[in-house]
């Protein structure tokens, strides 16, 4: 990311390392990023979890019908969570 200032690529990066060690679980998307949470912010391997991406592979024919999926619903997640891009 671009920051403006020293202090506030400071205080963004210390925010995140914080909410990242005291979330309960943390999800990826990719194995990629769970090893660079793992590396750059000690999260313990148990704490993160792997899902399978929103987004087929292979291009398929879409329907018309578009369905909304509830994702705290679909992967039991109980709290709010924070999206990494990483």
């Amino acid at each position: 990311m671009n920051f403006n200032s020293r202090i506030k690529k400071i205080k963004f990066l210390f925010l995140m390392e914080n909410n990242l060690n005291h979330a309960r679980n943390t999800i990826c998307l990719d194995k990629n990023t769970k090893n660079e949470l793992i590396e750059k912010y000690n999260i313990k391997e148990e704490k993160i979890k792997i899902i399978n991406g929103f987004f087929p592979k292979n291009e398929t024919k879409r329907e018309e019908n578009h369905v909304e999926v509830n994702i705290k619903n679909k992967f039991l997640i109980k709290n709010d969570f924070i999206i990494y891009s990483g």
